[in-house]
């Protein structure tokens, strides 16, 4: 079991973001025309904005499902989630919202914070996916900093459909995320719930016994 709790501790408390600062951050991005991270180019600006709007939607119409709220009154252990994310990512859009709702229904049993990416370059690049530093990425850990799970940077339905899209050569990148987001829209959250519950409920029984 790895544990992340020395590269923890070195992140300033001003680094360490809840999913409503968050969202309001990127509310004054999108304001001042910025985005995340020392890139500021027009492409990452403009899915910032795009990105806040998808925020918001989940925000307002995302919702924990019976099954979900099952598996959360059941947790006997404080789990503590860091999200690895930037304003740009168009992924962490579509699921941070619901990771917030997660948290939210743990009743205290699950604390959420974010993190950007390009500010935690050493924890990162603890949790590569395939070499990258692919986001949004979810690590789970004990009160002591010790690893529970991993998860990201999407579900593994939106992760087979970008591959066979990628292999299109008829298709854009700009096409290439308008399928995927169409998938996310049409979704609804759900593969993001039915694997953290999946991941939750495993954790639990690990340690549990």
């Amino acid at each position: 079991m790895k544990n992340i709790a020395p590269l923890l501790e070195q992140i300033p408390e001003h680094q360490k973001w809840s999913f409503a600062d968050y969202l309001k951050h990127a509310e004054t991005l999108v304001a001042e025309g910025k985005t995340s991270g020392a890139e500021q180019t027009a492409a990452l600006i403009e899915y910032t904005k795009l990105n806040l709007h998808r925020m918001q939607k989940w925000n307002k119409v995302g919702a924990l499902r019976e099954k979900d709220k099952e598996v959360l009154s059941a947790i006997k252990q404080n789990q503590f989630w860091y999200v690895l994310a930037e304003s740009w990512c168009g992924d962490a859009s579509q699921i941070i919202p619901f990771l917030s709702k997660i948290a939210e229904g743990s009743e205290g049993k699950i604390s959420l914070t974010i993190l950007f990416r390009d500010e935690q370059v050493e924890l990162m690049n603890e949790y590569l996916t395939n070499g990258t530093r692919s986001i949004p990425k979810l690590i789970a850990t004990d009160e002591g900093g010790n690893e529970l799970f991993q998860w990201g940077p999407r579900p593994q339905h939106a992760q087979e459909l970008m591959s066979t899209l990628k292999k299109n050569p008829e298709l854009s990148a700009e096409q290439v995320k308008m399928q995927l987001h169409k998938w996310y829209a049409e979704n609804k959250g759900a593969d993001v719930l039915d694997e953290l519950m999946e991941s939750i409920q495993a954790s639990e029984a690990a340690v549990l016994g």
